[in-house]
């Protein structure tokens, strides 16, 4: 995927440099935990919510597609839940009609 600053910033990997305004990333481990929701493009098809994970980055950079970051993430089972994730099939939008 193609990061912003806005998901570097949620995954605490850095800041904004307030005098030049470019992002400065200073880490590949987002600290704390997070919830993950793998929302698919396709109607019908299969995603999955993970309540409880820790993710690492790791930055790209190809001529033809420019900068991109892969998120490894590491589903770990909820003490709260006592799941792991939830599998999903994605449903179709409600008609504005309905």
């Amino acid at each position: 995927m193609e990061p912003d600053d806005a998901l570097y910033t949620t995954l605490g990997l850095g800041a904004a440099n307030a005098t030049d305004k470019d992002f400065e990333v200073k880490t590949h481990v987002a600290s704390g935990d997070f919830s993950v929701k793998v929302d698919p493009k396709n109607v019908g098809a299969r995603g999955i919510n993970i309540p409880l994970s820790h993710i690492v980055t790791k930055p790209s950079f190809a001529e033809d597609t420019g900068n991109a970051i892969d998120l490894e993430i590491t589903i770990l089972k909820s003490v709260v839940t006592g799941i792991w994730y939830k599998r999903y099939t994605k449903a179709a939008p409600a008609s504005a009609g309905a």
